[in-house]
């Protein structure tokens, strides 16, 4: 199993994105965050599942 990495400045756009969302929907940057908390979990699991890319990084896009 490979750890998942988030840099700084990830995680700032993950608190953008859950500060913005909270003043749209109540619980709806609760939701992002755990989604976001499955699909790491499924890249420590398989983290060849997604194509290499750029840099050789593996994107997992999600709605």
């Amino acid at each position: 199993m490979l750890p998942s990495v988030i840099t700084k400045r990830g995680l700032q756009d993950i608190q953008e994105a859950y500060d913005y969302l909270e003043t749209k929907e109540e619980n709806l940057g609760e939701r992002l965050l755990s989604q976001i908390e499955e699909y790491l979990n499924i890249i420590e699991l398989n983290p060849y599942l997604f194509k290499e890319g750029y840099k050789k990084v593996r994107p997992a896009h999600f709605k």
